[in-house]
Parts: C-alpha cells; sequence; structure tokens
C-alpha cells in the first residue's frame, strides 16, 4: 500500500512503508505527519494509518499543516499578467497584429491609388501611355513586396522566444523592417520612373501621374527635390531617367544601411550592457587579495 503527506501545503508521495520509515528514523518526517492511503482521501495522522514501528526521533522536524487548505492564490490575476507581460508575449502579439493591420491598410490603399492613377495614363498619347502601364505595373509591384515585406516581419516577431529581453528583439526587426519596405518601395518606383520618364518626356498628363505616384513615397522631400532638379536641368528625358534611376537606387540602399545599422546597433548595445554588468557581478563576488607585505 501506498502513502501520500501533506507537507509544506502540498500533497506529496506516493511512498511504500518502506521509505516512510526510513524518513521517520532520519527524522525527515514526523509520525503525527498528515498523510492518507492511496485509496483514501480522508487525511489523519500517520501514525494511525501505517505500522511504522519506530520511535518517535528526538530531532526537531518540520512542521506540517493539520489538512489541506484552499490557497487564494488562485483568485489573484494581476500576478500571471505581469509574468505575461515582463516575458514580452504581449508585446511580440501586440507588435504581430499592428503590423499585419497596417499591411492590410497599405495593400487597401495602394491598389486605391493605383486605380485612380490609370485616370492619369488616359490622358497621355503615344509612348507615353506604354511608359505609363509599365509604370503602373511596378507600382503595383512595390505595393506587392511591400505588404509581403511586413507580413514576413510580422511573422518573424510572433516567432521570437521568450527572453530577459522584452522589446528590444522587437524594436530590431522593427528597424530592419523600416529600411525594408522603404527600398522596396523606392527601388520598384525608382525603375518604374526611369522607364515612364523614357516613355512620356513631356508628354502631356504625364507631369501629373508621376507627381501622384511620388506623393507615395516617403522622404518625398528629398526624391521631389531630385524629380524636379533632373527634370528641369538636364538636357533629354534620356538623361533625366538616368538620373532619377540611381538617385532612386542610392536612397534604397542607404536607406537600408541606416536602419540596419540602427537594428544591430541597439543589439549591439544590449550585449554592452550584459557584459558591463557580467564583469560588474565577477568583480564583486571576487575576494579581496590578500597583502602578502613584509614588515621588516
Amino acid at each position: 500500500m501506498n502513502y501520500y503527506l501533506w507537507i509544506n501545503d502540498a500533497e506529496q508521495g506516493p511512498y511504500d512503508i518502506e521509505q516512510i520509515r526510513a524518513a521517520v528514523a532520519d527524522g525527515t518526517i514526523d509520525t503525527q505527519a498528515t498523510a492518507r492511503t492511496e485509496d483514501s482521501g480522508e487525511w489523519k495522522p500517520l501514525s494511525q494509518i501505517a505500522r511504522l514501528n519506530t520511535p518517535k526521533p528526538s530531532a526537531p522536524t518540520p512542521r506540517t499543516s493539520a489538512k489541506p487548505a484552499p490557497s487564494i492564490k488562485k483568485y489573484l490575476f494581476i500576478a500571471p499578467v505581469l509574468k505575461h507581460i515582463s516575458e514580452g508575449r504581449l508585446f511580440s502579439r501586440v507588435f504581430t497584429i499592428a503590423i499585419r493591420i497596417f499591411a492590410a491598410l497599405i495593400a487597401l490603399g495602394g491598389i486605391v491609388g493605383w486605380i485612380k492613377a490609370w485616370r492619369l495614363v488616359g490622358d497621355l498619347h503615344g509612348f507615353g501611355v506604354l511608359g505609363g502601364v509599365v509604370f503602373q505595373l511596378l507600382f503595383l509591384v512595390a505595393i506587392y513586396m511591400i505588404t509581403h515585406v511586413l507580413i514576413i516581419r510580422a511573422s518573424d516577431i510572433a516567432r521570437l522566444p521568450v527572453s530577459e529581453f522584452t522589446v528590444i528583439p522587437i524594436v530590431s526587426i522593427f528597424f530592419r523592417t523600416l529600411g525594408e519596405v522603404y527600398a522596396c518601395l523606392i527601388s520598384a518606383l525608382g525603375v518604374g520612373g526611369c522607364i515612364f520618364l523614357l516613355f512620356a518626356g513631356d508628354n502631356a498628363g504625364g507631369s501629373r501621374l508621376f507627381d501622384r505616384a511620388m506623393t507615395y513615397m516617403p522622404g518625398i522631400d528629398i526624391v521631389g527635390y531630385l524629380v524636379y532638379s533632373f527634370d528641369h536641368g538636364a538636357d533629354s528625358s534620356f538623361v533625366a531617367a538616368i538620373l532619377f534611376l540611381l538617385s532612386s537606387a542610392l536612397s534604397a540602399f542607404f536607406a537600408l544601411v541606416f536602419f540596419y545599422l540602427l537594428a544591430e546597433g541597439t543589439v549591439v548595445f544590449v550585449d554592452i550592457a550584459r557584459n558591463i554588468r557580467s564583469v560588474r557581478d565577477a568583480l564583486q563576488t571576487q575576494p579581496p587579495a590578500k597583502d602578502e607585505t613584509r614588515s621588516a
């Protein structure tokens, strides 16, 4: 027959009679400890339900509760909530949902703008129509690239493991996402704008279509100034197109480098802080050196 003991407000066991006798003999448990048999739910002193044949030890033994008492912890919810927050699961889920919603809004808004831009394509003529169609296709590619990047990075945040840091890994991925989204947008519209300038040139309605598409580009102050300078300062539409393509490529590349640098710098800063803390703890726990100098 096996026995269960109630020790330190918790049920322990099962134990056979030999284990019980050995524990009583070395003073680990008391003969008056609350216990029950495996086929009974009634708690009684151990000496009443088991044949111990062992004298009560004189050494002090741990106190045991007379009977199980309901714990109030199960009615308190703030502790598990704080644990959930400190593990970072709340932040990762919020960021994941927010990025996915933002991806859906980007896709919806981009499609609406793409549809409206087709009205301006109708104002073109000759090769300008072909340039407008190519630009619209690449604008659609830009919408797809941005949406897909956001969905992928949202999944990366959702798969982050539990660590001692709650927000730092999310911020690092967020910085990468900003750089990738900007690079995708600028590169796709840069190629589309280059082709559009080659085909459309000074075509009627071309500038309106181009300006409408550029309003969807972050950093429009810089890129818009370059477009205006190239369009009005270049000797031909070919030169303006090539210069615009180069400026877009450089903008995308340096934006990617900048945001990746922020992401990696965040992680490096945390590693430096962790190493400094480890060195400080090691110095604090190191015993003082003995004075080996001898007096004359």
